[in-house]
């Protein structure tokens, strides 16, 4: 079969034909082979107060993105996936950096920003593989292959868009949306307690040429730095000063619960009574508290990085 594929946004336009009334300023993606935004203003009977400007229209609208997603398929597919996405669009501060209640004739009016604020905000929302514009047919299908127009899966995503502040329906993504939150917080502290563990039983820090790092993006190895001059001498070997001291405190340790606890273990007991076996077990162990402890928590360190921005930036799937 020979697929005509859309080529531009102007073919997904005609195939969506959404009313300009409702969906307005159409503008073309440049990201993509097919693609589209339009806007839509938020009904009055939702808990969410759009900033107004003076003469009362609304300066946060539903900003919406359609993508016809041909580079997700395999060759000679009938079906090409179609992504929606959702998120409230604040217009006076697309390319500013906070409202200048002095621009009389742009900005939205003080006490109308105040009163937004009050209010809850949609949710954004995305919807990546439920519905296909299925070529054999020429019609958008879901995964059921039940058919609907493009503007019905339009309404359908920005209905779902208001409802997540409704208090009823709304309940399901607002503790999806809570649980992100806290878990994002979990990942934080986890981060934070490693570097403490990292400082207090390693010696190291993490200090990056970006200052970036460590916030949006994982550290480099060579990030891991030892303190300047913070380090000791013992049996030839330089350590970090704390780890001397971790590896005296856990020699301590096991010295007093070998005796205390009287284990009968040969290996442990050749050990302890040879002093040959006791200085090389004692360097393997400063080896492995200054050499894999550091990279073992550098390892959780970023791993907790990388998780909490993949949860703060995950979109929701209706």
């Amino acid at each position: 079969m020979n697929i005509e594929y859309l080529k531009n946004h102007h073919e997904l336009k005609n195939i969506f034909s959404l009313n300009e009334e409702k969906y307005k300023c159409y503008t073309p993606l440049t990201d993509c082979v097919a693609g589209f935004s339009v806007q839509r203003q938020y009904p009055d009977n939702i808990a969410y107060s759009p900033p107004r400007k003076p003469d009362g229209s609304p300066d946060s609208v539903a900003l919406i993105h359609v993508i016809y997603e041909i580079r997700k398929i395999s060759d000679n597919s009938t079906k090409v996936p179609i992504a929606l996405r959702i998120t409230t669009f604040d217009r006076y501060l697309s390319g500013r950096f906070d409202y200048n209640f002095e621009d009389k004739d742009n900005c939205p009016t003080k006490e109308s920003v105040i009163k937004s604020k009050e209010t809850p905000r949609p949710i954004a929302l995305e919807e990546i593989d439920n519905y296909y514009y299925d070529h054999e047919h020429n019609r958008i299908v879901d995964k059921k292959d039940k058919v609907f127009s493009g503007e019905e899966i339009v309404d359908i995503l920005f209905q779902q868009h208001c409802d997540t502040i409704h208090p009823f329906k709304g309940l399901k993504i607002q503790w999806l949306l809570r649980s992100q939150n806290k878990l994002a917080n979990f990942l934080k502290l986890f981060r934070d307690f490693n570097q403490w563990l990292l400082r207090v039983f390693t010696g190291r820090t993490l200090d990056p040429e970006d200052s970036m790092r460590g916030l949006f993006s994982a550290y480099k190895i060579q990030d891991l730095k030892l303190t300047k001059g913070d380090y000791l001498e013992i049996f030839g070997y330089k350590a970090s000063k704390n780890v001397i001291v971790t590896f005296c405190i856990l020699r301590l340790l096991s010295h007093l619960a070998y005796f205390t606890l009287n284990f009968d273990i040969k290996f442990l007991k050749s050990i302890e009574e040879n002093s040959i076996s006791s200085v090389s077990a004692a360097i393997i162990y400063i080896w492995i508290l200054d050499f894999v402890l550091p990279r073992l928590f550098f390892n959780l360190i970023n791993w907790s990085i990388d998780a909490r921005f993949k949860v703060m930036y995950a979109k929701f799937k209706v």
